[in-house]
């Protein structure tokens, strides 16, 4: 066992392909996911915009593997249409998953992080500039983009690295 490794939404889309590519390093990869559609190993069933269900995901981590090397916070998803006509429920779902879901799941993983350690923060391009009909999307990304740019400067004297791929 070389690194732990955590991404969530790693049973579909970005976070799949991340997973295969730390598996070819025989790394450990746990997996936290709303679904596992495709059988995958390893994988523990949370709804990242639930903070209990984070809570005990990481607990679980720590119980199996003491720590985690890499978090890749990858899990989110978007909407399109004009913002006024998005259920405010819809929009809520949205922030709740793609910022709540990294600020919770970073909360837990640093305290079980060692220098060294490196959080990649998934935003998009969305968070640099706008785009119409995904403002909500955008919005998001480009709050997790800035809460990664204060986290790295908070967790560089500690040896962690916490960076963001647009």
């Amino acid at each position: 066992m070389d690194k732990v490794v955590v991404v969530t939404g790693g049973t579909s889309g970005i976070g799949r392909e991340l997973v295969n590519l730390y598996l070819k390093d025989n790394d450990q990869v746990v997996i936290i996911a709303n679904q596992n559609l495709y059988k995958m190993e390893n994988v523990i069933l949370c709804d990242v915009s639930n903070e209990e269900q984070i809570k005990n995901a990481f607990e679980q981590i720590k119980d199996k593997y003491g720590r985690v090397d890499i978090l890749v916070n990858c899990a989110g998803y978007g909407v399109s249409g004009a913002m006024e006509l998005i259920p405010t429920t819809q929009a809520q779902g949205i922030m709740d998953v793609n910022v709540m879901g990294v600020y919770n799941c970073t909360k837990y993983a640093l305290p079980i992080m060692q220098k060294g350690g490196s959080i990649v923060n998934i935003a998009s391009a969305c968070a640099l500039f706008p785009l119409p009909f995904r403002g909500l999307y955008c919005a998001s990304k480009a709050a997790v983009a800035l809460m990664s740019y204060s986290w790295r400067m908070e967790c560089e004297p500690f040896g962690i690295r916490i960076g963001t791929v647009c």
